[in-house]
């Protein structure tokens, strides 16, 4: 009977180690419940109508890998998460934060749909990356270039490169995504407060100066 057992244990023990290791399951994120930022009301006569584009990015942003950069080592090398994705493509997950954010500052976002719009903005998103800057500490980096047009004269009216650095409390690709969160939520609140005060102080155009095209800058 004794040999049996030991029979049976020894074929046991060598179907374990035939059976194939279970591959981990990958994982799929979004940016999650963002927080609502208390940036005040807008005390104008009433909403902002501004058509806002689709915001565009370089080809190896219209993917939903995540990525990620050793700035310690090997700097130049973007590098991606082989088991964490993004559920869109960044720039797919960026544009209704934008939309609360201008929400909030009583700026209609109309996609062209509305008449009388008095202003067009395009986004074009840089930069979406998670930075470590050593193996116990990374940041959450989001670069987006934001084009201000007053319309219907087609005048650009301002230009400004958004910026931000948001520390991931946790260096995973989890961790990297709850940074991506509040980065999205404070340029996008930043970005509405900057085309609201250029919406305020706006000079009128003189009708017969139509298509006239001012020189880019940063304001």
């Amino acid at each position: 009977m004794r040999w049996l057992v030991c029979f049976f244990s020894i074929l046991l023990l060598a179907g374990c180690q035939v059976l194939p290791a279970q591959k981990p399951a990958r994982k799929n994120y979004d940016l999650g419940l963002m927080p609502i930022l208390n940036q005040g009301s807008f005390t104008g006569t009433g909403l902002s109508a501004v058509d806002v584009s689709e915001i565009k990015a370089p080809g190896w942003l219209q993917t939903t890998d995540m990525y990620y950069r050793l700035s310690y080592a090997d700097a130049a090398r973007i590098r991606w998460y082989a088991l964490s994705r993004w559920i869109r493509p960044p720039a797919q997950l960026l544009g209704p934060v934008v939309q609360k954010a201008f929400a909030r500052h009583a700026l209609l976002v109309t996609n062209g749909q509305a008449q009388q719009v008095r202003w067009k903005l395009s986004l074009r998103l840089n930069d979406f990356e998670q930075v470590f800057v050593s193996p116990g500490q990374s940041y959450a980096r989001v670069v987006l270039t934001a084009s201000l047009v007053q319309l219907p004269y087609r005048h650009f009216y301002a230009q400004r490169q958004f910026s931000i650095e948001v520390p991931a409390k946790r260096n995973t690709a989890q961790g990297g995504v709850a940074a991506f969160s509040d980065a999205c939520v404070h340029l996008s609140a930043e970005l509405a407060g900057w085309v609201m005060q250029h919406i305020q102080e706006a000079p009128s155009i003189p009708p017969g100066k139509t298509n006239s095209v001012t020189s880019l800058g940063a304001k």
